[in-house]
């Protein structure tokens, strides 16, 4: 049974005075394999 580890990258930019967000979860298994679980787009309330 291979361990699974849980990650989550986050990734902030600035576009024309709005402030856009990504989030990335992903397991990461003992030999390397990154599988993504979810992707979530969004911009940050004013």
């Amino acid at each position: 049974m291979q361990r699974k580890a849980r990650c989550a990258r986050l990734y902030v930019e600035s576009l024309e005075s709005r402030q856009l967000f990504a989030v990335t979860v992903f397991d990461v298994d003992t030999d390397g394999d990154q599988d993504v679980v979810a992707n979530e787009l969004g911009v940050f309330a004013e």
